[in-house]
Formats: structure tokens, sequence, C-alpha cells
């Protein structure tokens, strides 16, 4: 085996998931999104659309996971191969030198036969064939030892075979990425048309009595049994609450007006427009009572926070938080993001209080 292909596993298997990738880019992706029914809400094929997204993603970062551990392997195999190699070099010739004497003075045997007395030449082959095994015996160990370096060999290009393999699923999964997020620009574009905007917004409006009779229920619940509860005094913490991310809110509490219109629509919260990714923080400690995707509001989590009150955060990317946790003051609980919004990357923040939505300024720390 060429001794460069050890010097250069690197590159080789670059090499190899490179190609992979420009040859899939390069083709149109099938999209797979089923047709959603007409009266279906803008919403929910949002929800599914990022549904598919996400697990495109999810196949990318373990189709990554799983280069990077062959990649490594590969590299520690390569170099027990190559030194074992390099070690037998000396050993291989010899013993190619032995066997390639052997097959010549066979041919030799062979084709002056008939020039040999009767049976003569037979029987000088057969005693060559006897010969050779019994020589060989003698450097069985050695001979061993060479099956094993070419196992190791086979067992690199093995490697490097699942390595491309991976690529091409790599490079599949990124297509598909790619085909999913040109169909959630125009989902997102055919909602913010003028003549869908105030069905979208109606559409929204519903999803958000979905949540307040959501969070509603939660309230009475811990109300009645009094089992989740953080603390029996909360509101003893108002004006000392972390904001979720360190940036004012882009729109505050009250009626925001509608972009590109006079009209105004129900805002309840805060939101921030900040770029994806930004780690979204615990205002207060609470359990996890919600850590899901939720219709018109993408990924969302819900913190108890007890007394009735809740925090929640909306729109997120990433949630790194399960249901049911206790989690800390200021705890990343998820990154921002732009599921389940219209309107591009941002982040939704509400404080309630026994369902209902309260202005969340007074309750944080003050700037200076």
């Amino acid at each position: 085996m060429n001794a460069m292909k050890w010097l250069s596993v690197r590159s080789v298997v670059g090499g190899c998931v490179g190609i992979a990738l420009s040859v899939l880019i390069a083709q149109p992706a099938i999209s797979q999104t089923p047709t959603s029914p007409a009266q279906a809400s803008v919403f929910e094929i949002l929800d599914q659309n990022e549904a598919q997204i996400s697990h495109f993603k999810d196949q990318q970062r373990a189709n990554k996971s799983a280069i990077s551990h062959a990649t490594r392997r590969l590299e520690l195999q390569s170099q027990d191969a190559d030194t074992a190699r390099r070690a037998t070099q000396r050993l291989q010739r010899e013993l190619a030198t032995q066997l390639g004497a052997w097959e010549r003075a066979q041919r030799t045997i062979e084709r002056e036969q008939h020039h040999w007395q009767t049976g003569h030449g037979s029987d000088t082959t057969r005693l060559l064939d006897r010969a050779r095994p019994h020589a060989l015996q003698s450097r069985a160990a050695e001979i061993a030892l060479l099956r094993s370096v070419h196992k190791d060999e086979q067992q690199v290009d093995t490697l490097l075979l699942h390595i491309t393999q991976l690529g091409v699923e790599l490079a599949q999964n990124t297509a598909n990425t790619d085909v999913k997020q040109r169909e959630r620009t125009k989902i997102i574009e055919q909602a913010r048309a003028p003549e869908q905007r105030a069905k979208a917004q109606a559409e929204l409006e519903l999803t958000r009595q979905k949540l307040d009779k959501s969070l509603q229920k939660n309230a009475d619940k811990d109300a009645a049994d009094n089992n989740s509860k953080i603390t029996d005094d909360f509101h003893r913490l108002k004006g000392t609450l972390v904001t979720p991310v360190p940036t004012s809110p882009t729109f505050g509490f009250g009626p925001r007006k509608q972009a590109e219109s006079m009209s105004f629509i129900r805002h309840t919260g805060y939101t921030y427009v900040i770029d994806a990714g930004t780690p979204v923080r615990a205002v207060a400690p609470g359990i996890v009572v919600l850590a899901q995707t939720f219709q018109g509001y993408g990924k969302l989590v819900i913190l108890d926070h007890g007394s009735g009150y809740h925090s929640i955060y909306a729109h997120l990317d990433e949630i790194n938080v399960d249901l049911g946790k206790h989690i800390s003051r200021s705890y990343t609980i998820g990154t921002s993001g732009q599921t389940g919004s219209i309107e591009g990357p941002k982040l939704y923040f509400e404080l309630r209080h026994q369902g209902r939505a309260i202005d969340p300024a007074p309750w944080f720390l003050r700037r200076e």
C-alpha cells in the first residue's frame, strides 16, 4: 500500500466527504412536504415544515459526529498499519523473492518437461510441490504477521468507505434542509402578503387563546393541589428578576402597531428582535411545565414560579431543559430563533399571574 495514503488521511477523508457533498448538493433534493389542506392554519403548516427542518438538522449533527469519530479511528488505525507496514517491508521483499523463485522454477520445469526422460519431469515437479510448503512452514510466523498487516490495511479501506458513505448521508440531509428552508421562506412570504395578513393574525389570536386556556387550567390546578409551587411569596421578587436576554425589548407590553399598517394588535409581553442562537435565561427559579412546540409560538418553554406565576419563552431555536426540571435563576433554558415566527428571529416573553398576562417591566432589575 502506498505510504502517502497514510500520510494524508485527513486530506483523503476531506476529499471523500467533499466529493459526496458537491455531487449531492449540486442536485436538488426531493421535497417531502405533504400537501396541506386548504383550511390548514399557516402556523400548522409552519410547524410541520420546521419539524422536518429540525429532523434533518439532527441528522446532520449525527452525521458530522459519526464522521469525526470515524476519522479519529482512521487516524489511529492508519498510524498502526503504517508502522507495521514499514517494519515488515524487508520481510515482504524476502518472502516475495522466495515465492518468485519457486514460481520461476516451477514454470521452467513445466516448459522443459518434454526434453527430459519419461517421468523425470513429473517427479521433479512433485518434489518441488512438496518442498515449497515445507520450506515456507519455517516462516509461518512471519507470514501470519504479514496477513495481520494486510488485515489492518483492509480495515483502513473499510473505514474510508464508511466515511464516504457518511459524507453522502450528510450531503443528502444538508440538501433536504436547504429545500425545507426555501419552503419555509415561501410559507412566510405567503402569510405576510397583504391579502393573507389578516387571516394569519386571526389564526395567531386563536393560538393565543389556546395558550391562555392551557395556562389558566395549569393555574387552577396549582391552586387546587398546591403541588407545583416553588415559593409562596414570589411577589417579593418583584424588581429583582433578570431579563431573559441582556438587551431592551424591541416591542414592550401593550398594543403593538402592525408593520405596513395603521392597525394595532394584541401584545401582552415583550418582543426582543435578536439574532438566532442568543442564549435565553430563566428570569427566576422555577419548574419546567412545558417544553415543546406550540402552534403559533414555535419551540416554547413555560416555567412555573409558584404563587400562580409563570414565565413564557417563545420562538426558541433550541430547548435545553426537560419537562419537570427544577432550574435556577439565570439558567440557560435554550437559544433564541424563529420557530413559529413569520417575522424572523426573535424572542417573545411573557410574565403571567393566574393565567393572565402582566406587564413585566416592574419585575426586572432596574438598570442604572
